[in-house]
Parts: structure tokens; sequence; C-alpha cells
């Protein structure tokens, strides 16, 4: 399978995985031929990339973390919250001050949300993935525009998961881990769409609002007893820096391993947890904004991420998805760039990841440098030093 953007989708071609909208129904099966007038249908539901099947890639799989019946389950339970929290908040405007003034009645939120239906939800996806050996941070979802939200918090939790089982979180951490990361953006439900979705080019005003999330997403969420304190500083944290230079408070990190328990955790500093999820949501938003023109690819994300370890990100945080992180995930489209001559400019699918080197992948060649399609071939980059290759970005 290929993963292409819908503008180079065809009439004609075959869908390589299924297609569902945001309430869980089928949408469009695999192996359904392509027809215009459902690419269109697609493009205007907010589509921005499917899984195709071509020839030649009949044997790359892109990897499923979880399976797609649990991802359906876990994104109805925080839709079902969401639209609850929505319904509950009444929000008549769309200024800060009309929002908060719309918040200020807590007790609204009291025991809304259905914490054991979420629980439950969650559980399964860390009994899925810590039941697999040598997972990877393969994350190949896709999104569309009323799915957006839910699948960023699926996600980022399945980062999470993996993030503190790496770093030697008990199974009891883990799942109040887990627990705060699937509701960590749940404020954005009630913050302006037009704010919401703009990406990175807000106004002061803007931003100033959108910041607010952290806040709004942790008002409503300690309303509900069932939810532990610190899960729900997760959604309150979760955009801290540990240079004190993130919001709503400015709290400090101390770079600490996160599986080291403070007894007496200093003022101002943030919770151990929220530092974890936090790595997993700048990833997650560098390589799948809402702004598609804002997309990094998977290398670029985690050259981000290293530079902002320490100062903005737990370093023992960072360095985990380092350990977990494929440069290019199965089923990238990439170019060679560097190494032979007759290999210049030849484009190719990766078809597998390689352990122990993460940045040398093997990758099934397709196309020529005039992007002729040519008999396949395997280019294994382990045993190919000289070679370098460059992910081929679809917007």
């Amino acid at each position: 399978m290929l993963k292409i953007s819908l503008e180079e989708c065809k009439n004609g071609m075959v869908l390589g995985k299924s297609l569902y909208n945001a309430s869980g129904d089928l949408l469009l099966a695999a192996g359904y031929r392509l027809q215009d007038k459902y690419l269109q249908r697609l493009k205007i539901l907010g589509y921005s990339n499917i899984w195709i099947q071509e020839e030649g890639t009949e044997n790359i799989i892109p990897e499923e973390l979880i399976n797609e019946q649990l991802a359906l389950q876990t994104n109805k339970a925080v839709r079902e919250t969401a639209e609850m929290i929505k319904a509950v908040a009444q929000i008549k405007g769309e200024t800060k001050e009309e929002i908060d003034k719309s918040l200020k009645e807590g007790d609204r939120f009291k025991d809304i949300i259905v914490v054991e239906k979420i629980k439950s939800v969650v559980n399964d996806v860390i009994d899925s993935l810590l039941g697999q050996p040598d997972v990877l941070i393969n994350m190949n979802s896709i999104r569309h525009k009323d799915n957006f939200l839910y699948q960023h918090h699926l996600d980022v939790t399945i980062m999470s998961i993996l993030l503190a089982n790496r770093l030697k979180l008990s199974r009891f951490e883990v799942a109040e881990i887990a627990l705060g990361s699937i509701l960590h953006d749940i404020g954005l439900v009630v913050v302006p769409d037009a704010i919401a979705n703009k990406g990175n080019r807000l106004t002061f005003q803007e931003f100033t609002i959108l910041k607010e999330h952290t806040s709004y997403g942790y008002n409503i969420l300690k309303e509900n007893p069932r939810l532990s304190p610190v899960s729900t500083h997760i959604a309150y944290q979760h955009h801290e820096r540990q240079d004190g230079a993130g919001y709503p408070r400015g709290l400090k990190g101390e770079n600490e391993l996160p599986s080291k328990k403070r007894l007496n955790q200093p003022m101002g500093t943030m919770h151990r947890y929220a530092e974890i999820v936090s790595v997993a949501d700048t990833y997650d938003t560098l390589v799948s904004p809402r702004n598609r023109a804002e997309i990094k690819a998977p290398d670029e994300a985690i050259r981000i991420l290293i530079r902002g370890a320490s100062t903005h990100l737990n370093k023992h945080v960072v360095d985990a998805l380092i350990t977990l992180t494929p440069s290019f995930p199965v089923g990238a489209l990439v170019a060679v760039i560097e190494g032979p001559k007759e290999l210049l400019g030849n484009k190719g699918v990766v078809s597998k990841n390689n352990r122990a080197n993460l940045s040398r992948p093997e990758v099934l060649i397709l196309y020529d440098k005039d992007n002729n399609r040519i008999k396949p071939f395997l280019l294994n980059l382990a045993n190919e030093e000289s070679c370098k290759i460059q992910f081929i970005m679809r917007h």
C-alpha cells in the first residue's frame, strides 16, 4: 500500500484501507475502486490523504498499533464526551469574556463525563499496545475534518502509553497517563471552530483564546471526581515548558526521569505525567497539524524535538521518543537524494523499518528520476551507507 494525497488520487485507483466518518460508520471499504464523485465527496469531508493499493506494493502493510475496531470505539467515546461538554457549555459568543461567562458555573459539568466507558476503552488500548513486543511509534492514521480532534487524542494517547512504558513507569501510572492524554485537548471543544482550526496563523487575540483551552479543559474535568487529579492536570499542563516559557501558568520542569516520583514536588513545576504527554502532543502536532501547509516530515519533527530538549521538553522523554520513532514510517514516499549516480532521484516507498537504526529503512524503489515506473527493486539503506533519502511531502 501507498499513502498519497487526495489531490493525487485518480479515478480507478483502489482504496487500500477502509474509510469511516466521525461516528464510525463505514464510508468506503478497502478494495473499492475509486470514482471521481467519491473523491470529490472525500475532499468536502476534509480528507487530505488516503491509502491506495498499487501494483508492486501489495506486501507493504502499514503497522496498525491498535486494531481498527478499537480505534473507532475509542474515538466514539471521546466524541460523545466532547458533544456532551459542548451541549452543557452552551457557548453563546466567540470572545474570551463571553466564553468565560458561559463556563463560570462549573457545577454544570459535574459528573457529565462517562469515565468508566472511557477507562474501559483506554485500558483496552493499553493492553493491546503493551501486549506487542518491540512496538514502534509508526503513526499512520487518516484524519478528516470531523474526526481530527478525536484522532489527535487517540494518537497522542498511543504515543504517551508507549513512551511511559519505555520509561519504565508502572501499569497503574501508564493508565493514569492514558486517561489524562485521551482528554488532554478536550477544552478545545468550547473554543470557536474558526480559532481552533486555523493553525499557527493566529492573531494575538485569537491565540489568547486558544491558550485558554488548557484551563477550560482542566476546569471541566476537575468537576468529575472519578478522574484522578493527576490525570486532569495533564489537560492543564501539557503546554507548559521546562524553561517556564509555556502556558497557562508558566510552570517549569526539572528534566528528571518521569519514572522518578517526586514526593515533595516544588511549587511551580510540571507534573511528570504532563511532561510525557507534552512530548507526544508536540510531535503529533508537527506531523499532523490542522493546517496541512504547516506539516513536518517525521524526520524533521524529530530534529525539532531534539532542539527543544531540556529547554522546552523533558530530555529523557525526547530520548525515549527517538528510540521508538522511525524517521521514515512504513508507507512513506521517499526520494534518493545522495548516493550512486544510477540511484539519484529514484523514488519509492518505505517497506520495512530497520530497528537497529530507525533512520536507515528498507525502500521499495518504484520510479526513476523522471517519475517513470520501473521494475521494483529493494534498496536497503542499512547496506548502502552512501545513500540518503528524503521524505516526499504530500499536502
